[in-house]
């Protein structure tokens, strides 16, 4: 059976419950008011309508007037509803009519197709039973016992019930499907979170973080959507996750699952943690549903490919996918360091109506109006609407402009740009904390952003900036800014290694002052560090690892390392 129609079928299910349950609230709420009411004299018998509005039981209900219904029994006026408590009764009976027609409707629909035709069926009969016997109907001028009005009203329920619960291929209590995310930048989050809603929600959407082996086992099918960080490591999101796969006993598992595995093929670890989950998956018993498809920088083809089987085996009609992007326009464009002709870095601010981010989310920027694989950039700015960027435009060896960071420094004021906020939730700030911020050349971007929160917070926490760059009279980028928040006391510490100039690197810099950076630690103090990783990144870590505890290393550290 198409798990589209699975997922009908459980709907009507659940409107079938719904319309019921409605019922049984009116139909015991007036026995009951009704039975309870104490009784006086009617002043005058002929007041009293020829025929009942309607009748439960021994009890009749006449309407007066507009605004007055009444119970009256052997001329004795009983029970008085209030305009609003009737108006309320008959809200609720409407809405149990319209759930009930609205499963007929549905159930005519689902006769057309073979492999729902029965439930169908079933669906319309049902609700037919209940809508023929009119227990719910306030204005039917009929007579009918409650016990009756209870059997009519719960046995279709215990058939629906009964019957979908035997024949849908599920264990009770389990679920169609998810698609289940890790994500370091944001990229494998915003995916997941689109192919959702392109999925009609028949699928649900979690991180893997909010996962764990019970509720994996809990869905028929699970769809991965993962990114690899590091040297082929899982994102900071699925360690919990996966400590707790680990644990499972192989066994025989009914859940089927697939990976799309997030990656940059420049990497000599390309894809590297999806196709480890796919085998330690495939060890504890999971069953492959689909193969592994690995996809280079968002490349929206690779993604489709896998995407349109996924929907083939649901009955999901899906357009082809493609990433969403929101037109920025470029406010300025200024070089920073116009000597370094080989070395260009820009400052480039945009503006969208909307844009809101943390400190420490990223910008993807589209390579160009095809699906050249997007570009992510730090936001070096903490600003609504505004989105302030820091970009090296990069020479390739063979002498050319990298794609995207050739066409953003190129840009002028009043150009537009394909973008969309990415959130990077492993690198936002833990709470209003000391802050050891250690970065290299364009890695200085996401730390100006979160100077720049704190100042909004009127931080009182102390901030401590390492920066590493090559010349001194060169490559001081956002000097004033730093300026201004160090007068401010935002920034009460800033530490600089000028490799050309003097000679210093960053790792030299922390092991000089590692008593320090353990005192700050101390004082609850979290370390982030960004820049690229080959050289900067692996230097810096390994120095971190040998000044710093295993705990500290563990729980304090934050990279964004590309």
């Amino acid at each position: 059976m198409s798990w589209w129609f699975t997922k009908l079928i459980q709907q009507l299910n659940r409107m079938m419950y719904m319309a019921g349950g409605v019922a049984l609230f009116i139909l015991l709420y007036v026995w009951s008011v009704l039975s309870a009411s104490k009784t006086v004299e009617v002043p005058l018998e002929a007041r009293i309508p020829e025929h009942p509005l309607f009748s439960l039981a021994e009890h009749s209900v006449y309407r007066f007037s507009h605004d007055l219904v009444a119970q009256v029994d052997h001329d004795v006026l009983g029970y008085v509803f209030s305009t609003q408590e009737w108006y309320w009764l008959k809200g609720l009976s409407l809405i149990s009519q319209c759930l009930l027609w609205g499963v007929v409707v549905i159930g005519l629909l689902a006769l057309t197709s073979a492999p729902i035709r029965r439930y169908g069926f079933s669906m319309v009969l049902m609700a037919a039973v209940v809508l023929n016997s009119r227990v719910f109907d306030l204005d039917n001028q009929a007579s009918i016992h409650p016990w009756w009005a209870l059997f009519l009203i719960i046995m279709p329920m215990l058939a629906v019930y009964v019957d979908i619960k035997k024949q849908l291929p599920m264990r009770p209590g389990q679920r169609l499907a998810l698609i289940a995310y890790a994500s370091q930048t944001g990229s494998a989050k915003r995916l997941a979170e689109q192919l959702h809603e392109t999925a009609q929600s028949l699928l649900d959407v979690r991180c893997v973080s909010q996962l764990t082996t019970q509720q994996l086992l809990s869905y028929q099918k699970v769809f991965f959507v993962v990114s690899t960080q590091g040297n082929g490591d899982a994102p900071d999101t699925a360690h919990s996750f996966l400590r707790d796969i680990k644990k499972q006993t192989k066994s025989n598992i009914d859940t089927e699952f697939s990976v799309l595995a997030l990656g940059d093929r420049t990497y000599n670890t390309f894809c590297a943690f999806g196709h480890q989950l796919t085998d330690l998956l495939r060890q504890k018993g999971f069953k492959l549903a689909l193969p592994t498809q690995e996809v280079d920088r968002m490349d929206v083809s690779a993604v489709d490919h896998w995407w349109q089987q996924i929907c083939g085996r649901f009955g999901i009609v899906s357009d082809t996918v493609s990433m969403q992007y929101d037109t920025f326009t470029v406010v300025s464009n200024e070089c920073l360091n116009p000597m370094q002709t080989h070395r260009h870095v820009h400052r480039i601010r945009l503006y969208c109506s909307g844009a809101r981010y943390r400190a420490g989310d990223l910008l993807a920027v589209q390579a160009d109006e095809t699906n050249e694989p997007e570009r992510l950039y730090s936001i070096a700015s903490y600003e609504k609407d505004y989105v302030e960027l820091l970009v090296r435009r990069h020479l390739r060896p063979d002498g050319h402009v990298g794609l995207v960071s050739g066409r953003l420094s190129a840009m002028e004021s009043g150009d537009f740009v394909k973008a969309s906020i990415r959130e990077h939730e492993a690198f936002h700030l833990v709470d209003d904390v000391p802050l050891i911020m250690i970065g290299a050349g364009t890695g200085l971007a996401p730390f100006v952003g979160f100077l720049k929160q704190k100042q909004a917070w009127q931080s009182q926490t102390p901030s401590w900036l390492i920066f590493g760059e090559q010349y001194a009279q060169y490559d001081d980028y956002f000097s004033h800014d730093l300026k201004a928040l160090k007068h401010s006391g935002v920034l009460t510490r800033m530490d600089s290694a000028w490799s050309r100039s003097d000679g210093d690197y960053v790792q030299t810099l922390l092991k000089r002052h590692q008593a320090e950076v353990r005192q700050w630690l101390a004082q609850g103090a979290h370390i982030y560090v960004c820049g690229s990783r080959e050289g900067f990144g692996n230097e810096v870590c390994h120095t971190l690892q040998q000044i710093l505890s295993d705990t500290y290393f563990e729980t304090r550290l934050h990279t964004d390392l590309y």
